[in-house]
């Protein structure tokens, strides 16, 4: 594995918590735009200072300013058609996108679209999971934003309540603190908003996967529902399990880090500075990984940089884990090809790796 570089999915926008984790470990993140030149995804400091790439794989040229202009009135009509396509979506069951909730909203795209109009069924049907694919993708950021606002919205209302109620102890007279605690109840920040069906964001991900001219041989993700998904399609064809290869901890970065961009660098650099040469062994033996079969010798290794890696995190610090895991006898590429029904017209050449490795963040089962 080439630590420099690699794509998160399946999801465009990356919950800043989770990129400053990551970038702890790699040089740089990669995620998807569905349409080119989204300001609200190449703006932030870290794509500014290179730490991370965010692109369209396939780009829309002409066709954007209409795309542009669908978001706006999704936007707009929130009950109408925002609301309701998510929620559609959502229930769903398939792999397939629905068609049939924005196929008239599609349609309306090309009406003068000549070009679109002289394409075969097939190339259609694609152009049209393609547009899909976009819309959720796009739709789903913006949920995935509004949700991430409303939480932090929450948490500083949790936040000035208890600092009143403190205040009001002291000075109240009550018959005790229950009473007191009554009258000003904290927000629950650990409801779940809406939620978005993962094999559908999955399957609208893999449209723009299969779409990407560059070749990554490492994924990443904070989404633990995704990863799961791909790990049981994978056991499901090949009769086997991925391999846990190697858990490492990262720090967790606290809201007040993640508001002040020079802390939060700063904070990112220091690590990848105190773990250079655990960074640079760990990659080494999972590049290799990438090519050759697994053997006790290569995991005594890793097994010997997990050790060494966690040690040097405190017990008490805030952590997360990142968890390395193997699928062994498929490409990126061809492990992407079992995220569709059989008979998927969309393909992509395979890479140069004989198996996959996915990085996945979530919180550790095990303490130092």
């Amino acid at each position: 594995m080439n630590t420099s570089t690699v794509l998160y999915f399946p999801e465009t926008t990356i919950i800043r918590k989770d990129l400053c984790s990551l970038l702890c470990f790699f040089e740089r993140v990669s995620s998807y735009q569905p349409a080119e030149n989204d300001p609200a995804l190449s703006s932030d400091i870290f794509c500014e200072k290179g730490l991370c790439q965010s692109y369209a794989p396939a780009p829309l040229g002409e066709a954007l300013p209409r795309f542009q202009q669908l978001i706006k009135d999704l936007s707009v009509h929130h009950d109408e058609y925002y609301g309701g396509y998510l929620s559609s979506l959502s229930a769903g069951k398939n792999y397939d996108i629905d068609e049939t909730s924005v196929r008239g909203l599609i349609d309306q795209l090309h009406q003068t679209d000549q070009k679109t109009k002289e394409l075969g069924k097939q190339e259609d049907r694609a152009e049209k999971k393609l547009w899909s694919a976009r819309i959720f993708l796009k739709l789903a950021g913006i949920l995935q934003k509004n949700e991430e606002e409303i939480k932090q919205e929450l948490i500083n209302a949790a936040s000035r309540n208890s600092d009143l109620l403190h205040d009001l102890q002291g000075e109240a007279d009550f018959a005790d603190s229950r009473e007191l605690a009554a009258l000003l109840p904290l927000p629950d920040i650990s409801a779940p908003g809406p939620k978005i069906n993962q094999e559908q964001l999955l399957f609208a991900w893999r449209q723009l996967f299969l779409r990407d001219t560059l070749n990554y041989q490492f994924l990443t993700t904070g989404n633990q529902e995704a990863a799961e998904i791909i790990f049981e399609i994978y056991e499901n064809h090949f009769q086997t399990k991925p391999v846990e290869l190697i858990a490492i901890s990262l720090p967790a970065f606290t809201q007040s880090e993640m508001e002040i961009d020079n802390l939060c660098l700063d904070k990112i650099n220091t690590i990848k500075k105190e773990f250079t040469a655990n960074r640079q062994n760990i990659s080494t033996i999972l590049t290799d990984l990438l090519t050759t079969e697994p053997n006790e010798k290569i995991l005594k290794k890793l097994a010997a940089e997990e050790t060494a890696w966690n040690s040097k995190f405190a017990a008490q610090q805030e952590k997360i884990g990142l968890y390395f895991y193997l699928l062994a006898d498929t490409s990126l590429e061809e492990l992407m090809q079992q995220l569709t029904r059989s008979g998927e017209d969309n393909k992509k050449e395979n890479g140069k790796t004989k198996h996959t490795i996915i990085a996945v963040l979530k919180q550790m089962n095990f303490t130092l």
